[in-house]
């Protein structure tokens, strides 16, 4: 069944922002989410390019294409979303965190639904756009965020060994980054939602 334009927006936009509310709440109330923000969220950093490339994936693959031998026969998106999950579980397991699969069918769902609501093949390359100007716009304004959002030294011991960045040693910036860039990518599913064309009556 296919959902209207508006209703796949709307889940779209909070899955988005489910993701916005998990960032936000450990930055701030960063001594109960340690764990989110130095395990968690520097995965689900890690793999939004991977969401960004699936998302794109599904979208652009016919839902009739399928994988077809003499003995089995498997729609490709299913073959897709399989190994999409197996990557994703493999960080799942290697870093012993299964909330990961949970945040990064948050973050796809939000990209597939946001095409279905545009009802036109997703914008890889904007959403690469999206990513890579939050990232530069964070690092840049990298002491800001310290200065605004210190966090206690407790919340450090949690910090993973052998790990440097940024993101590891001033921790508030992953988190700022996480809300700017769902933020921004709801607003911008909702301005393409906006601006599609609509089909004539």
């Amino acid at each position: 069944m296919k959902l209207p334009p508006l209703i796949s927006l709307l889940i779209s936009c909070t899955s988005n922002l489910l993701l916005v509310f998990w960032f936000a709440l450990a930055l701030l109330n960063p001594t109960e989410h340690a764990y989110f923000i130095f395990n968690t969220g520097l995965i689900l950093f890690s793999i939004e390019f991977l969401s960004i490339h699936s998302g794109g994936m599904l979208a652009g693959t016919p839902k009739e294409h399928s994988l077809k031998k003499s003995w089995f026969h498997i729609p490709i998106k299913l073959f897709l979303v399989s190994l999409y999950s197996i990557f994703v579980l493999a960080f799942a397991f290697a870093f012993k965190n299964y909330w990961v699969p949970l945040f990064f069918i948050f973050s796809l769902v939000g990209k597939v639904f946001g095409n279905k609501a545009k009802e036109s093949p997703t914008n890889v390359a904007l959403s690469i756009v999206l990513f890579i100007g939050s990232v530069f716009l964070i690092v840049m304004t990298a002491s800001l965020w310290e200065s605004l959002f210190p966090f206690p030294a407790e919340v450090f011991a949690f910090k993973p060994e052998n790990t440097t960045g940024m993101f590891v040693e001033q921790p508030q910036t992953l988190l700022v980054w996480g809300v700017l860039y769902y933020i921004l990518t709801a607003i911008t599913e909702i301005a393409l939602f906006v601006r599609r064309p609509f089909a004539p009556s």
